[in-house]
């Protein structure tokens, strides 16, 4: 029921162009069917997409859902989801938690009868891979073509989407549902000697090998290029410091997707970093600034193993800082851990960081970092500076507690580093 927006890629080129046709990577991708409210472990109801922007609309149908998200602020990557017919709902990503999957996205859309809008209680989510007006906009970024991809990075193959590329020695995959990769087909890859430890939000393959996300796919040629790379929380601010950058930079996270950790723990980031910088089709941008963060998810780690992984990590960085732009290296931030909430507040944790555990994370890595001149915020000080404002962040913050952060701490160290 659902060809039309799970379509397959083909492997169209387009002239003078590297790459698939731009409408058939396009196309929206079919994530499934959701309870819609759902409960959190501790019983707390959620909407799974929280923006509605229609209510018994007799013209819906999945296309018409994407526009008037796309119309209400939401971009390339983001969700639309349809309900018990006409109602459509917008939102970044999908929450921390496990959704339930419901059998009742079964009630037709009244603008396209041959498709299903969902159902009472249940909710047909789709990811929003172009918005109407992207349609005019180039398939390959002027700054880079396949050839040079080739000449400066290894052979590369082609996914089945025809959407993603990675290595030939790798293995392409496709990231778990729901939150798989926000590219057509939900491709992503894994290396060779990867394994599943830490694989946070990839799907694990057979050999217990790992799937690591691909980065964004938007990228500016006439702004600045700000990448995120790291957990749920930092996904959760990406939109708070893209509204408050938009006419200053163009600002996307690695990997993109969200929810299930995005960048997880170290472990995981040791693994993927290389794929968590580059789109989809294994281009590297010319990245202006990248920040970076963990520690939610290595509240079981021993000190070695995230030294090693923390270290890893920024050394990965510090030679794509190089490589992406060899003229003016990338400007690297570390965004400290933020405050934790406690017992089981890390979603897919055996153990959630304490307090006292977050501060020993947090001071490994500043250690890291200052050893490699790399720069670091606190945003475990801004938190606790920042009150009751921020009292709801356990982790997650709601809007006000994001905005906090995003105005007292991660903008002005993206700006500094900038114009640095």
């Amino acid at each position: 029921m659902w060809a039309l927006v799970a379509a397959a890629c083909v492997d169209a080129v387009v002239a003078g162009t590297t790459g698939p046709a731009p409408a058939a990577c396009n196309a929206p991708t079919y994530l499934g069917c959701f309870q819609d409210p759902y409960k959190d472990p501790s019983g707390e109801s959620h909407r799974v997409l929280t923006e509605q922007v229609a209510t018994k609309d007799a013209l819906m149908d999945i296309e018409r859902c994407i526009a008037l998200c796309c119309k209400s602020g939401y971009a390339k990557g983001s969700l639309a989801g349809v309900e018990d017919g006409g109602d459509c709902y917008c939102d970044d990503g999908f929450g921390p938690y496990t959704i339930p999957r419901s059998t009742t996205c079964t009630t037709t859309c009244p603008g396209n009868p041959g498709t299903p809008c969902g159902g009472a209680g249940a909710m047909g989510v789709v990811t929003i891979n172009a918005c109407p007006s992207d349609a005019a906009q180039p398939v390959v970024p002027a700054w880079a073509t396949a050839a040079e991809q080739v000449k400066a990075g290894p052979a590369l193959q082609t996914c089945p989407s025809s959407c993603t590329r990675c290595p030939t020695e790798d293995t392409c995959c496709q990231g778990r549902g729901p939150d798989s990769y926000k590219v057509a087909g939900g491709y992503g890859c894994s290396p060779p000697n990867s394994n599943s430890t830490g694989c946070a939000s990839g799907s694990v393959l057979k050999g217990n090998k790992c799937c690591c996300g691909p980065g964004p796919s938007t990228i500016s040629t006439t702004l600045p290029n700000v990448l995120i790379i790291g957990d749920s929380v930092s996904d959760g601010y990406t939109s708070y410091v893209r509204s408050g950058l938009n006419t200053t930079a163009n600002v996307g996270h690695g990997p993109d997707n969200s929810g299930g950790g995005c960048a997880d723990g170290v472990l995981y980031g040791a693994q993927c970093t290389k794929y968590f910088v580059r789109t989809p089709l294994y281009e590297l941008p010319p990245w202006d600034v990248i920040t970076f963060n963990y520690g939610l998810h290595d509240g079981s780690d021993s000190n070695a193993t995230y030294t090693q992984g923390i270290t890893h990590i920024a050394d990965q960085l510090l030679d794509t800082a190089k490589l992406a732009n060899p003229s003016k290296p990338s400007r690297l931030v570390y965004f400290q851990t933020t405050i934790p909430g406690g017992a089981n507040s890390v979603p897919g944790e055996p153990v959630s960081p304490s307090d006292k555990r977050v501060i020993e994370l947090n001071a490994i890595a500043a250690r890291v970092m200052g050893a490699r001149g790399i720069t670091v915020v606190d945003l475990y000080a801004t938190m606790t500076k920042c009150g009751k404002t921020c009292s709801g962040c356990k982790p997650h913050c709601d809007g006000p507690g994001y905005q906090y952060l995003v105005d007292n701490a991660i903008i002005p160290a993206i700006k500094k580093a900038l114009t640095a």
